[in-house]
């Protein structure tokens, strides 16, 4: 299991700052899982989001999202994680 999980815009490194999207662009989120040994993993597959505001922000599956209004929305990641 990772000791921490991070969205971050595309493959930044997290920065703790505001997700600021133009209106009408297109953006992509991903998840950054850091584990004990250091290791760091993109896991975008095991994401599922949400948005708080569908008429300022709408998700599109993997990441993908759209500014449509104007105005403010959280963006809420659930992880699953699987025990092989």
């Amino acid at each position: 299991m990772p000791k921490s999980i991070f969205v971050v815009a595309g493959t930044m490194r997290p920065d703790f700052l505001p997700f600021i999207f133009g209106l009408n662009a297109g953006n992509e989120l991903n998840a950054l899982a850091y584990f004990e040994n250091g290791d760091a993993v993109y896991v975008m597959d095991m994401v599922t989001w949400h948005s708080t505001n569908t008429e300022v922000l709408q998700l599109y599956g993997n990441g993908n999202m759209q500014a449509v209004g104007l105005g403010t929305a959280s963006i809420k990641g659930h992880i699953r994680f699987y025990n092989w």
